[in-house]
């Protein structure tokens, strides 16, 4: 679970570091990423990626701390979609439903990198 822990941090703090990252991302889900055209090194980063992701939650399912409901794909899903609103919508929230959010950014990243954690148990 650790390499798992690694790659949600890593991801988390870069949206943290730069929400004009999250923003962009958000607004990018709301037009289909109409405006995204990565190129071919992004292509292979991107292949890259999805096979060292594969490759955690494989192993991480031999050993038993992974469940069989979730694959790299589902892994880097939930990731980058709760770091990017994790980085850019306290404040819409707040606005939203009228109520204060209570935790600060490190209970904030704490509180993300546990619930991801717990959904990937088996």
């Amino acid at each position: 679970m650790e390499p798992a822990r690694r790659y949600i941090e890593a991801v988390y703090d870069a949206f943290a570091k730069d929400p004009v990252a999250g923003v962009v991302s958000l607004d990018q889900s709301m037009h289909r990423g109409a405006q995204l055209r990565p190129g071919k090194v992004v292509r292979q980063r991107q292949d890259q990626i999805g096979e060292i992701l594969d490759n955690i939650v494989r192993r991480g399912q031999q050993e038993g701390v992974i469940g069989n409901h979730i694959d790299g794909n589902g892994l880097e899903f939930m990731t980058l979609i709760m770091a990017v609103n994790c980085a850019s919508s306290t404040e819409m929230f707040e606005r939203y439903t009228g109520r204060e959010w209570r935790l600060d950014a490190a209970e904030t990243r704490a509180f993300a990198i546990d619930l991801l954690l717990r959904a990937l148990a088996p």
